[in-house]
């Protein structure tokens, strides 16, 4: 089992289609089948079962699916972790905001940053919700910053009032 192997079953999960997962990854749709297959044959049993045109989880898909998405997710915190104390000047910022800022101050902000810090070659993925969801995104780090309206007694959560 190699980390290519879990990336492609959790695209594969996500998509449920081989054709269009193996395009989200930029691999041929017959390498993504011999990986999943690969991964089958290590693990003694069928992740996927073809459903029309698409395939859907098997019983025990779904519950390795939980494993690898919390691998993946717990690898991801290391490698920003470690790209952070290291200084690297290029990454993707995960910004999530609710509807309301979305028109003058999110892209205010970043374009002052990205102003501000030229020397950075950073990208921004921007996602909009509303404040439970930019919360909830906190908390699971799928968001690295998250502009909302504060809640009370959100334990773990330091919210800083911003100027708008």
């Amino acid at each position: 089992m190699n980390l290519n192997q879990l990336h492609y079953f959790s695209r594969l999960a996500e998509t449920q289609h081989y054709t269009k997962a193996a395009e989200e990854l930029d691999i041929s749709q017959p390498s993504l089948s011999h990986a999943i297959s690969s991964l089958e044959k290590e693990l003694g049993t069928r992740l996927f079962e073809k459903q029309g045109r698409n395939v859907v989880l098997t019983k025990y898909g779904a519950i390795f699916q939980e494993y690898v998405d919390e691998s993946l997710k717990v690898l991801e915190t290391g490698v920003k972790k470690v790209r952070s104390l290291t200084g690297q000047t290029e990454g993707l910022v995960e910004l999530a905001y609710i509807y309301t800022l979305g028109s003058e101050f999110v892209p205010r902000i970043v374009s002052d940053f990205i102003r501000t810090h030229e020397e950075l070659k950073v990208r921004f993925h921007f996602t909009v919700g509303n404040t439970s969801e930019v919360i909830q995104g906190i908390k699971e780090e799928r968001f690295d910053i998250g502009f909302c309206s504060m809640a009370e007694r959100e334990s773990g959560i330091q919210f800083t009032p911003v100027g708008m």
